[in-house]
């Protein structure tokens, strides 16, 4: 489970006939194939002939909320885990409302660009270390993205922190902030892609 095949991401391997699949981002078309194959394990052999009915597609439902979506996170204890080089949706709620999210960096892409955009109000991001420590803050006024960079990170969970520093908050569908952390195997030079 976990492994590439081509652009895809193998989310089952056996003789099931259902798989339940969580963390999905809501209101996202996912497709899903079903490939037989012959072999061991890491030496399969897949049979990849479209067959009627495959690939199937569907869109989630939910909410941009992150606690809805991921649970309780004000907090870095906590925090919740989330991919990288994908866009997260959520919200401030309140003036006291801070989220927290946490994601791995691997020792091939120890660069990462933290992005912070679609702003209801005045946000701040924090980046912190493996051990807690904050080694970067955005703090631009007003409305504007929020970004920091941090280059040859040794591998590990870091975690962002994402609050109001003027006591804005969501208040309607549509100013739902994204939060997208990319890493990158060669030094990245612009807090801007």
């Amino acid at each position: 489970m976990g492994s590439n095949l081509g652009a895809a991401t193998v989310l089952y391997n056996g003789t099931g006939s259902s798989i339940n699949i969580v963390g999905l981002a809501p209101y996202t078309k996912y497709y899903v194939y079903v490939f037989e194959y012959n072999g061991t394990d890491g030496n399969e052999h897949y049979r990849t002939i479209a067959v009627a009915g495959n690939p199937k597609s569907f869109e989630t439902t939910g909410s941009y909320d992150d606690d809805v979506t991921f649970g309780p996170n004000n907090t870095r204890a906590l925090s919740k885990a989330i991919g990288t080089n994908v866009p997260v949706r959520g919200t401030v709620k309140s003036s006291t409302d801070e989220d927290w999210f946490n994601f791995s960096v691997a020792s091939t892409t120890p660069n990462v660009r933290v992005k912070l955009t679609n702003l209801a109000g005045d946000y701040t991001l924090e980046f912190y270390d493996t051990t807690g420590r904050r080694i970067r803050r955005s703090t631009l006024s007003g409305k504007s993205s929020e970004a920091a960079v941090v280059n040859g990170l040794p591998a590990g969970t870091y975690t962002v922190r994402i609050f109001s520093a003027d006591g804005s908050y969501w208040t309607k569908t549509g100013d739902e902030y994204i939060l997208q952390v990319s890493t990158y195997g060669s030094e990245i030079y612009s807090v801007t892609p």
